[in-house]
């Protein structure tokens, strides 16, 4: 059943769910993030930096202690990939906009509009702290463990790709692989 060809759909698998993570889904949801848990642009501009510098830090990891036993690594970095995925997504359900009108009635909406004839701010001075807290812990740590579970998928998963396949083979598996990612 663990033939080669099965790891290879198994890996292309994960190569297609990390794409669509990073690269489709975590960017398309920022503006959406933005509004709904009422941050700067700043704060929702460093979920991807999470996951970039999670990815930078890991790779270098995973290449030097991976290499033992790379199906298990690979196994290890799609679990973390999955959790992450999960409490990024669990953000909504806990702390959404609903959670939020429900705590705090008084404001009918969530909109500060910046004008050079309203002197008084009131609540805009402080937009960036009503209620998000929790929220953007929980997505900073998801975005955090998917660039941890990400990082195997290429390095561990090529490798181990290399290793399993013929050398005359192995370009057509990689090309189709990085393929499938884009």
């Amino acid at each position: 059943m663990f033939t080669p060809h099965f790891y290879f759909s198994l890996w292309c698998g994960c190569i297609v769910s990390q794409s669509m993570l990073v690269s489709g889904f975590l960017n398309v949801v920022l503006s959406t993030i933005q509004v709904e848990f009422q941050m700067s642009s700043a704060k929702a501009a460093m979920f991807p930096s999470n996951y970039d510098i999670a990815v930078a830090v890991t790779v270098l990891l995973v290449a030097h202690f991976g290499s033992s036993h790379k199906p298990r690594t690979l196994g290890v970095g799609v679990l973390l990939l999955s959790i992450g995925s999960f409490l990024f997504a669990i953000a909504h359900f806990i702390y959404g906009s609903e959670n939020i009108l429900a705590n705090d009635k008084s404001k009918s909406t969530y909109l500060c509009i910046s004008s050079e004839d309203v002197e008084e701010k009131g609540d805009c001075e402080n937009e960036d702290s009503i209620g998000n807290t929790g929220a953007y812990a929980l997505l900073t740590v998801g975005s955090l463990l998917i660039g941890l579970g990400a990082s195997p998928v290429y390095t561990a998963g090529t490798t181990f790709c290399d290793e399993i396949f013929p050398p005359d083979k192995v370009s057509v598996y990689f090309g189709i692989s990085y393929g499938i990612g884009l």
